[in-house]
């Protein structure tokens, strides 16, 4: 007997359909939200742990045992490819939450690639004397540049009619085949050339002589930086589209208008009052600003900040409300207060996040590097994690109780103590001027 065409292909696609459709109940079995909270958890306590080990240790060895170690990247990597795999399973995913998660596969992939491929090192140029060779910061190893530079001269410019710096500038010549050229690098003015950045880092003693943070990231800091421009983009459109989140909340609370005054007032101390106080103190208890924060980006990072930390605490305010409402028995209440908390919740994780893209980007123009693994940096990063499990109460089964998602809120809020005042008090790092 001699099989058709026809029995012969669906003969083979038989096979193929099979095949898919085990794949498909594969990555449902590995693959799920518990296995995602799970990891998201993880990461949160190891990250946690690193900060304390580095008060005690050192930075040097918290970086070489934690976050410059195989394990670690492999943990990030494993929720890429986490994140991914729901990424394909999920068919329904609106277009704006589709950018807002697929910001996180470019950042941490962008992240992934800057630790294979980046250099980062310093560079030390004593007054006239030609360098090309830079030292590594991990390896120690030295590396040329495809050019020459030279320090024509070093300065300290200062606040008029005091002692206290107001910057320091470091004057340049470079030499390469194309001849030489003129080119000044000082605090939050980077000087990029060929592909590498140059920062301002120390000087010597007699000031006839430089260090400069040598950075070469040519691809990684972009794939992370149009991540954070996703991620942004991602949050307008679920803050403002008529499908948004926001939209759907508010019409869901319409039959509890008394809240909406609530909320208002909520939103003007969070975005106004608050950020207005801490900037206006800022400017006035240093009205001499060190250099580092000389910066066009302080007043947004530090205003969205202000705004998400505010209301993460308004949030709170509003679970333990909850939970004395919970005591009464008034369970209509509670379903509406986690309404309100949800409203609050959003705006906060999204003022947290830019905030943080934002302090990422001011870094990078500063200190050579969008991230460092800093404490404070590391702790907000704990707290966008803890807060964005919340935010996502609808697809985690035991959030879906009021009273364990009030819970949950209430005891979220250690994360931002200790951001603020845990990493100041007793961490330190670089942001240790904020104290």
């Amino acid at each position: 007997m001699y099989c058709s065409e026809g029995n012969s292909k669906s003969s083979i696609q038989r096979p193929i359909t099979d095949a898919t459709k085990l794949l498909e109940v594969s990555l449902n079995q590995i693959v799920n939200k518990k296995l995602l909270c799970i990891l998201s958890a993880l990461i949160v306590l190891v990250l946690a742990g690193a900060t304390i080990f580095e008060r005690f240790y050192g930075t040097t060895t918290v970086m070489d045992l934690c976050y410059h170690n195989w394990w670690f990247v492999a943990l990030w990597a494993l929720l890429v490819v986490v994140v991914t795999i729901s990424f394909i399973r999920n068919g329904k995913m609106s277009f704006s939450v589709w950018i807002l998660h697929s910001a996180i596969i470019f950042i941490v992939a962008g992240a992934l690639t800057t630790f294979i491929f980046g250099e980062k090192g310093t560079i030390h140029l004593r007054q006239g004397l030609p360098a090309r060779f830079f030292l590594d910061n991990t390896s120690s190893d030295c590396y040329s540049l495809p050019f020459a530079m030279i320090l024509n001269r070093f300065e300290i410019k200062y606040y008029d009619g005091t002692t206290r710096p107001g910057d320091y500038v470091s004057r340049l010549t470079i030499v390469d085949r194309n001849g030489e050229k003129q080119e000044a690098v000082s605090m939050n003015n980077v000087l990029s050339y060929r592909g590498y950045r140059f920062l301002q880092g120390s000087y010597d003693d007699d000031k006839q002589g430089v260090v400069l943070l040598v950075n070469h990231d040519p691809w990684g800091m972009w794939l992370v930086y149009f991540g954070y421009l996703l991620f942004s983009g991602g949050i307008m459109l679920n803050l403002f589209l008529r499908g948004g989140k926001i939209k759907q909340w508010l019409t869901n609370l319409q039959s509890n208008r008394q809240s909406i005054p609530f909320l208002l007032g909520a939103f003007v101390i969070a975005g106004v009052i608050v950020p207005s106080y801490v900037l206006l103190r800022m400017s006035y208890s240093e009205k001499y600003l060190q250099p580092v924060l000389q910066s066009f980006w302080l007043k947004p990072h530090v205003w969205c900040i202000a705004t998400s930390y505010t209301l993460f605490v308004l949030v709170t305010l509003n679970s333990f409300v909850a939970c004395v409402c919970r005591m009464r028995k008034s369970w209509l209440e509670l379903e509406n207060l986690r309404m309100i908390s949800k409203l609050m919740l959003y705006p906060a994780i999204a003022f947290l996040g830019i905030g943080i893209c934002l302090g990422s980007v001011w870094a990078n123009e500063s200190w050579g590097a969008y991230w460092s693994w800093d404490p404070k940096e590391v702790w907000a990063l704990i707290t966008f994690i803890v807060y964005a499990l919340a935010i996502h109460d609808e697809k985690i089964k035991w959030l879906q109780n009021p009273l364990s998602f009030h819970l949950c809120l209430f005891f979220a809020l250690i994360s931002v103590i200790m951001t603020y005042f845990g990493v100041n008090g007793f961490l330190g790092g670089m942001h240790s001027y904020a104290s």
